[in-house]
């Protein structure tokens, strides 16, 4: 990938954005002055194309006296030529071996040139318009393949694709005027990728439209605007929006990385930017018809910090570009679906990912601070070349490494450690030791740090660990307490190392010191299924106590609104306390521990389950792990690994407070009387097969999963009672009956997965925060807002999330335009959906299937109603059009910068399933800050998702 694209990905700036749409993130192109230096007596007409060679030279079409202009790169004038020739020269391509194309809509030509402007070969009817064999209506743009086949776009009189040899026959041609797959309306530009598929700007239909190299439909891409001009650089896609007057920057997977630029004249500004192209250094050439000029852009691959030698910036330069350029030609010989080279793939991009936040984030680098930059660009350069050449050499090492995945979440990739044991054999199931790390405030250089721990290179290692397990350590997304995406970043790392290495599932341990000893409270409580034990070493436990331990920078949680206060019964642990019947915990605490009351705290709400807290005390200590008490726990620990995992449970006694956490070995939580109260499932297994359930607390409906009720007439007792479930066949699928409370009576509704959920239920619970744990995609109106003052606060929250999940979750807020979202995007995502009903076409979808009413002139939640003209729904809900799904309205996580720089402890929903908010006069100052706004009410849905 050129350097200069790295921004798309690295720096999260923004444009001024056309009124009622927020501004989108950006490369960091800076327009070059004085380019090109015009010949004395020259005046540009409309410039419809620009190209350039191998060596950089580049070539301009414009209307007007000499109509191809040739320049070094420097923007120094070589030579003109075409006056001969060319009519209204329109397209502008050169071929890999230095031929000049040129499509002429005047003449309804293409024609080819050498670089002196020698004509070689001529392709139509000069003056004919037609679309016959050998004719041409207005031909619009070129493209060629390297071994000299060539595709024209045929164009405004004709909507097809024609592809030629080598020596100008017609070998195949495709499309007809329409909307469908393979038609075109305004087939405008057209260019390859390195695999050889084609990509067509179709116009009019606002998309692109990809093949294969022989016509045959693949796919299209609905974020490219009004494609006019269309450059393959890398696996990126840079198009000429030419109605939107900017450029845009789409992945391989046509999904969008950026988009600068809006209508001007001045530097920087496009007025119908109609083609492009990107050079071999990466410096970007548009052509603008309407601004009579080609304007060159180039960037830096970062913003040196303050203080940062000029050398030292310009070897970090390099070395960037270098690592960018090579991995993007990598991830573009990949086509297909996902295989495990995409997991290698990832290995590499996280040294470039942890490079670029350091570069975004910190505003000084010390010393030691560009070595550890430099050293994660020569570790990436090391891997993405040994990975060129066929080899993966970190793959098989033992010792500490370094390795990735992509989060299904957002797509970006996230970094995590290993520790392969000298001992580890792939023909051997091991145990694995999942190590949650302690706080660390979230900065530039976070994922560098992380990783400068654990990478020891990609040699052999000299002496690999004695231990017998492998050990996982999870950034979790830097510093939340793995909770929301730090922790579905726990779940996918340990998915990311079941893929490449041998695991025994039924012997994975859970612990952590500080931060990492609360994860695993949290996570393993919650998911007690999951883990053969749990290592907590001094980690709090709930947010009230722990918030008044007595540091003098800590910020106390003193009463809370109502809704506030349920929504911490999702996340405090110590609510949680009887699944430890479930997983066995090997607690840990200095003695001397500044936040010692936490597992004191734990140890007294076990008691109240009957339960006692194992908490080794090492005497003495503060809050550090002690050797000797640490080895003590890693031996207890070693115990129940040893045995691993009871599947088959003859007792079950499970607690939760939320659907989100509802599974436990062979029960399944499906509905509750209220969430975030206390609900219980306590269940035994007899010697025949029968299952008794004591009455459930707070439980509407539940399943039973194998190995239980498999018995040809199996037996089911809930609180004494009988509950008829039917006889099985001797073949039949495994048994899952759902049971519900109906009428006073618990009775069976059916199997799992045939029966109809309402209401709340698994995944689909809230509240606004949940949305952010799984695929999401944020959505911004194109249409016209009903009410000004909502739109621009609605605008302003989108353009705050944006910076915010950025710095603080470590990814690109993927984002689309409503027009732009496609059936794949409804079933696979969450919607977060910004605007109203008038600028955004998909709030006006669901609005039918949501509680709440809003006009142009009201809006109604919950039987209250309030102005329109400066008041907006925030809630979230399953989405009408998407079963499994949610849909969110203009919310991006609900606690906000102050608390996400401040303590993970804070980082509670402040606002539940939904609000109505009243908003200001004022937009933000500086992109990213908070909109004004006021909550005036605020709350949950009920278990029918209704207000109560």
């Amino acid at each position: 990938m050129p350097r200069t694209l790295l921004l798309v990905l690295a720096f999260p700036l923004l444009v001024p954005a056309a009124a009622g749409r927020p501004p989108d993130p950006f490369p960091d192109y800076r327009p070059v002055a004085g380019w090109p230096q015009l010949p004395p007596g020259l005046v540009l007409g409309p410039v419809s194309a620009v190209a350039t060679d191998a060596a950089d030279r580049v070539y301009v079409a414009h209307r007007g006296p000499r109509p191809v202009l040739v320049f070094a790169r420097d923007g120094t004038f070589l030579r003109s030529w075409g006056d001969d020739h060319l009519h209204t020269p329109h397209g502008l391509r050169v071929d890999p071996a230095g031929n000049v194309w040129v499509t002429d809509i005047g003449h309804h030509l293409v024609m080819k040139f050498d670089p002196a402007g020698k004509l070689l070969l001529t392709l139509g009817q000069k003056g004919r318009a037609g679309a016959g064999a050998g004719q041409f209506d207005r031909p619009t743009d070129v493209a060629v393949a390297p071994g000299g086949e060539f595709y024209v776009t045929d164009g405004y009189g004709n909507a097809r694709v024609q592809k030629y040899d080598a020596a100008g026959k017609l070998l195949k041609e495709w499309g007809t005027k329409g909307k469908g797959e393979g038609e075109f309306n305004l087939p405008h530009a057209v260019c390859l990728d390195a695999t050889g598929r084609v990509y067509v700007g179709d116009r009019e239909n606002n998309r692109v439209q990809v093949f294969d190299a022989a016509g045959r439909f693949a796919a299209q891409w609905r974020e490219s605007g009004a494609p006019y001009g269309l450059f393959r650089a890398g696996d990126r896609l840079f198009v000429a929006d030419g109605r939107a007057n900017c450029v845009r920057v789409l992945g391989p997977d046509g999904r969008p990385l950026g988009r600068f630029g809006e209508k001007g004249t001045a530097a920087g500004q496009f007025q119908l930017p109609h083609m492009l192209c990107v050079d071999s250094r990466g410096d970007l050439y548009v052509a603008e018809v309407t601004n009579k000029r080609v304007q060159k852009f180039t960037a830096r691959a970062f913003d040196p910090p303050a203080g940062l030698p000029a050398d030292d910036a310009e070897r970090i330069d390099r070395a960037l570009a270098l690592l960018t350029s090579r991995l993007d030609a990598l991830k573009a010989e990949r086509r297909g679906p996902a295989t495990g080279r995409d997991d290698l793939v990832a290995d590499v991009e996280v040294y470039r990912k942890a490079v670029v936040w350091a570069l975004r984030y910190e505003t000084k680098l010390e010393p030691a601070d560009v070595a550890l930059v430099l050293k994660g660009l020569a570790r990436g350069v090391e891997r993405v070349t040994a990975l060129a050449a066929g080899g993966a050499p970190w793959a098989t090492r033992k010792g500490k490494l370094v390795r990735g995945y992509v989060s299904a979440v957002d797509g970006s990739v996230q970094p995590f450690g290993l520790v392969v044991p000298a001992g580890y054999d792939p023909a051997k199931p091991a145990r694995l030791d999942v190590v949650l790390h302690g706080s660390t405030k979230p900065v530039g250089l976070s994922e560098l740090r992380f990783m400068a721990r654990l990478d020891e290179g990609d040699a052999p290692a000299a002496a690999g660990t004695a231990a017998n397990y492998l050990e996982l350590h999870p950034l979790g997304r830097v510093e939340n307490c793995y909770r929301w995406a730090g922790e579905t970043d726990v779940f996918e790392a340990i998915e990311a190392v079941c893929r490449r290495y041998v695991v025994d599932r039924d012997r994975v341990v859970l612990r952590g010191m500080s931060m990492g000893a609360s994860g695993t409270w949290h996570l393993g409580l919650k998911h007690p299924d999951r883990f053969v034990a749990l290592g907590p070493y001094c980690g709090y436990v709930d947010t009230h106590e722990f918030s008044h331990t007595p540091l003098p920078n800590f910020v106390k949680v003193g009463p809370l609104p109502a809704h506030q206060e349920r929504g911490l019964h999702l996340l405090d642990s110590v609510g949680y306390a009887a699944n430890a019947g479930v997983v066995p915990a090997v607690a840990c605490m200095g003695e001397k521990d500044v936040f010692f009351q936490a597992h004191v705290l734990m140890g007294r709400a076990m008691e109240r389950e009957g339960l006692k807290l194992v908490n080794l005390i090492s005497p003495g200590t503060g809050h550090v792990i002690d050797p000797a008490t640490h080895a003590e726990q890693m031996r207890r620990i070693a115990a129940f690994a040893d045995r691993g995992v009871d599947r088959a449970p003859r007792r079950l006694r499970f607690v939760t407070r939320s659907l989100k956490y509802g599974e436990c070995h062979w029960l399944r939580v499906l509905g509750l009387g209220e969430h975030y109260a206390r609900a219980e499932l306590d269940a035994a297994v007899a010697d025949d097969g029968t299952v008794d359930l004591k009455e459930p607390t707070n439980v509407t409906r539940f399943a039973l999963l194998p190995p239980v009720l498999q018995e040809a007439n199996p037996t089911l007792r809930v609180g004494g009672t009988p509950v008829a479930l039917p006889a099985r066949a001797p073949n039949a699928a495994p048994a899952r009956p759902v049971i519900s409370r109906r009428d006073g009576k618990w009775v069976y509704l059916g199997e799992l997965g045939t029966v109809a959920l309402d209401g709340k239920r698994p995944g689909l619970q809230g509240p606004i925060d949940d949305a952010f744990t799984t695929p999401f995609l944020c959505v911004r109106g194109t249409g016209k807002a009903w009410n000004p003052a909502v739109q621009a606060w609605a605008d302003a929250s989108l353009t705050r999330f944006a910076a915010e999940w950025h710095r603080y979750f470590r990814g690109d807020l993927p984002v689309k335009d409503d027009s732009a979202v496609t059936a794949e995007d409804l079933r696979r995502c969450n919607l977060i959906l910004f605007g109203d009903p008038g600028s955004n076409s998909l709030i006006s979808r669901v609005l039918p299937g949501l509680p709440v009413a809003w006009t142009e002139k009201e809006m109604k939640l919950g039987g209250e109603a309030f102005a329109a003209a400066n008041h907006a729904p925030v809630l979230i809900h399953p989405n009408p059009l998407a079963p499994g799904r949610y849909v969110v309205l203009n919310s991006g996580h609900t606690f906000r910068e102050k608390e996400l720089a401040s303590f993970n402890y804070l980082l509670f929903p402040r606002l539940g399933d939904w609000a109505v908010v009243k908003v200001g006069a004022s937009t933000p100052a500086r992109p990213g800050d908070a909109p004004a706004e006021e909550v005036i009410r605020a709350g949950y849905f009920d278990e029918r998702w209704l207000l109560p």
